[in-house]
């Protein structure tokens, strides 16, 4: 018998061939071990089990054994133990940088079984007059599912708490902050920091990170209704149009690269949106001629732009989830390199696939068509490797390479640029149960 707090393999119902893989995993609280299976199995036990060939012969085969009940990944703290918190300051950007840090406190909170402190609300770029604090964008149900966490009253870490010194791309969190005490987490130490790229972690923590993350992290409800209803009074139907996200603002300046003319993102979208609606996400200005120039040369249906025909208010958070929304309820879907908005929707388009594979077998193999992320082409150009989407998703060119997590080349240990895969919830590595609140149907 194994009792054990933290062990992934347990907690995901996967067997392990010996205990020591066990003993080896950090967090892990060995209380009693017996390896079945074991070379080092007793010979009495072994004894024991065995059976001559005429017993065999004459003995019932044993009915087949139940398929194993997906269990739930150890996250939430031991209510035995006293409980060590995690505090963190807030990073002062735009919504999905917020995310990528978020999504860390929370992937660290759950392979640790700490109480996240949520921090009071912080201004939020990108919105006019905006004050953010998650639950704005994430259901509190969904999260306290996962982890547990409180709220806090200090937008600095408190002078009790621990304060990590390294940035989280290269901090050992088993071996360096002592695990007795709170801990803090910087903005600059743990912004932009991508989780499936936090160093030092086993599978198990990966696990246990990925689906704290993928169940915890939902939009709140209503946002999702409403994003249904725009899309509704759009004439879109969920699955059955193209979109594209077309970055402008700052990027004209820090990420010249990308910026094309409409003229030359229509020579992409065309080949893709022949008898299809096209619904292009832009923070483009009015007067920029992009609006123009993809309407007059699009081979699409018809071309929308949920910024201008929409009576909603203009650079609101709602705003933006919304068009988060619209983008990942797309067949395909169209990026912009360098950009953590566009990485934001290719998330929830990784969560969708998913839910699609380990669910729906029985929709239209056209529907469930997955490919690898590729570069779209503007002139020449190359593939590059990715995860599996809902249909496809494709990059608009740039010279900017984009690696998976775990490679470590694009944007260094914080991994900002990578898509998120949750490799360790495909269907042929886990069975935990998950939220899909966002399935296309």
């Amino acid at each position: 018998m194994v009792q054990v707090h933290g062990a992934s393999a347990e907690a995901f119902g996967e067997p392990r061939p010996l205990a020591q893989e066990l003993v080896n995993e950090k967090n892990n609280n060995i209380v009693v071990v017996v390896v079945v299976g074991d070379a080092a199995a007793t010979t009495t036990a072994e004894a024991a089990m065995t059976t001559t060939a005429e017993e065999a012969a004459t003995t019932t085969a044993p009915a087949p054994a139940p398929a194993p009940v997906p269990q739930v990944p150890l996250t939430l703290p031991d209510k035995s133990l006293p409980v060590r918190k995690l505090y963190y300051e807030r990073d002062l950007a735009g919504f999905s940088n917020v995310r990528l840090q978020f999504e860390s406190m929370v992937a660290i909170t759950a392979a640790f079984r700490r109480e996240l402190v949520i921090a009071p609300p912080t201004p939020l770029a990108h919105v006019e007059n905006a004050t953010f604090q998650e639950f704005d964008a994430y259901s509190k149900d969904a999260l306290g599912k996962v982890i547990q966490f409180s709220m806090g009253q200090e937008q600095s870490c408190p002078p009790h708490a621990l304060k990590l010194k390294s940035n989280l791309a290269i901090a050992d969190l088993w071996r360096d902050p002592d695990q007795d005490q709170d801990w803090c987490f910087g903005m600059w130490e743990s912004r932009v920091q991508h989780f499936e790229c936090l160093p030092h972690m086993s599978d198990g923590d990966y696990a246990r990170m990925a689906w704290a993350v993928f169940n915890g992290l939902q939009f709140n409800q209503n946002v999702i209704e409403d994003s249904r209803r725009a899309l509704h009074l759009m004439g879109l139907q969920p699955g059955h149009y193209i979109a594209a996200h077309i970055r402008r603002g700052d990027f004209q300046n820090v990420e010249p690269q990308v910026v094309r003319s409409g003229v030359e993102f229509d020579q992409v979208l065309n080949e893709y949106v022949k008898g299809m609606p096209l619904l292009v996400i832009t923070d483009a200005l009015p007067g920029d001629q992009l609006f123009q120039e993809i309407t007059a040369h699009s081979k699409a249906t018809h071309v929308v732009f949920p910024s201008m025909p929409l009576p909603r208010p203009a650079n609101t958070l709602h705003d933006a989830l919304m068009d988060v929304l619209f983008a990942a309820q797309a067949s395909d879907f169209f990026g912009t390199p360098a950009s953590t908005f566009t990485n934001t929707i290719s998330l929830l388009r990784t969560k969708i696939c998913i839910c699609l594979e380990r669910s729906r077998h029985d929709m239209e193999p056209s529907f469930l068509q997955f490919s690898s992320v590729k570069t779209a082409e503007v002139e020449g150009g190359r593939s590059a490797s990715g995860a599996r989407f809902l249909q496809r998703q494709y990059w608009f060119k740039s010279n900017i390479t984009y690696d998976q997590p775990n490679n470590f080349s694009a944007t260094g240990g914080q991994c900002w640029g990578s898509v998120t895969n949750f490799i360790h919830l495909h269907p042929e590595n886990s069975s935990a149960p998950l939220e899909c609140p966002l399935l296309v149907k």
